[in-house]
């Protein structure tokens, strides 16, 4: 256990997300946030998911995790605590769960999905 937190603290942890499906993808963003009492500007990253709903999810990001998107359809996270990063990357995946028909959704860049066989006639 002392070995994992001083892993952490040295390289922090590293998650990679993927979305498939026609249309799906990932907008990132930095807001600022303004404090009254203290005059600071602390930087947060947005992101905004375009999942084929009718409206786009806004998810703001804690300011210890950052984002990073190689490509609109891959995701990345990084972070120093491992069980606040997968608590994100659980709220990310269900925006949109991958579905078992055609694999469409959000998983993570290693998972296997199987797919089941559709109607047949």
């Amino acid at each position: 256990m002392l070995n994992r937190k001083l892993l952490c603290v040295v390289q922090g942890f590293f998650v990679s997300l993927e979305i498939q499906g026609i249309g799906y993808r990932v907008i990132l963003s930095d807001t600022s946030d303004f404090s009254d009492s203290i005059r600071k500007t602390e930087q947060r990253q947005k992101l905004v998911f375009k999942l084929g709903f009718s409206h786009n999810i806004e998810m703001t990001l804690p300011k210890n995790v950052r984002a990073f998107c190689p490509k609109p359809t891959s995701l990345c996270i990084y972070g120093i605590n491992y069980h606040l990063l997968t608590q994100i990357c659980a709220t990310i995946r269900n925006f949109r769960k991958p579905e078992v028909y055609k694999g469409k959704g959000i998983r993570l860049k290693d998972e296997e999905i199987r797919l089941r066989v559709g109607k047949r006639k």
